[in-house]
């Protein structure tokens, strides 16, 4: 009795390695796939990535040649410039001089300093979030 249970035991395991390895094989060139589709990603991602830095810059760039009378106006400006540097291009950290200029802005009341100073408060929860 104990040979037929040893005989039966073997055999599945037998089966069940060579059906492991099958399934293995089977298996590769889906693998294959998928790190060829993983790496096509990584490029269109990065060629993404590429593209809303200079969309950012352009931006930015237009953004310096408006000319402002008011205070409102520079605060816009201002907060406009700071988030085409970081939030933008995928940046959430402030420089030491974008949070001085935020500082400038944040502490305005909002009927004066515009709607600028909600969004320079916005910008600047990045640096107290870090």
């Amino acid at each position: 009795m104990k040979t037929i249970f040893l005989m039966v035991f073997c055999w599945q395991i037998a089966t069940t390695l060579n059906d492991s390895l099958a399934i293995l094989t089977a298996k590769q060139p889906f693998y294959q796939q998928i790190s060829e589709i993983d790496s096509v990603n990584r490029l269109i991602i990065e060629g993404i990535d590429n593209a809303k830095t200079l969309q950012a810059d352009n931006l930015r760039t237009t953004n310096n040649f408006i000319s402002t009378t008011r205070q409102m106006e520079d605060n816009e400006k201002m907060v406009n410039d700071i988030y085409l540097q970081t939030v933008a291009k995928g940046i959430y950290h402030l420089s030491n001089d974008q949070v001085i200029e935020l500082e400038t802005i944040i502490y305005q009341c909002p009927l004066a300093g515009g709607s600028a100073v909600y969004k320079a408060r916005s910008l600047y929860t990045l640096h107290n979030v870090q």
